[in-house]
């Protein structure tokens, strides 16, 4: 697929479900993420994962019901 297409074709969800995501796939997500590239290989970035009462209060500061 071109580039082009793939940028017109993408979608943005907003509906989530209240599932719990297992330990395993976000370890897998973060080490998928991890792979992009940096400028100078500076890898600035910082993963944070919320679960539980963080991830509630979180969500109830954050996002309308």
């Amino acid at each position: 697929m071109e580039f082009s297409t793939t940028l017109k074709k993408r979608i943005s969800i907003r509906d989530f479900k209240n599932e719990q995501v297992s330990k395993e796939i976000l370890r897998n997500i973060v080490s998928d993420a991890q792979q992009a590239p940096s400028w100078a290989n500076s890898q600035p970035w910082r993963v944070y994962i919320a679960t539980g009462e963080t991830m509630k209060n979180i969500q109830k500061s954050h996002f309308k019901n």
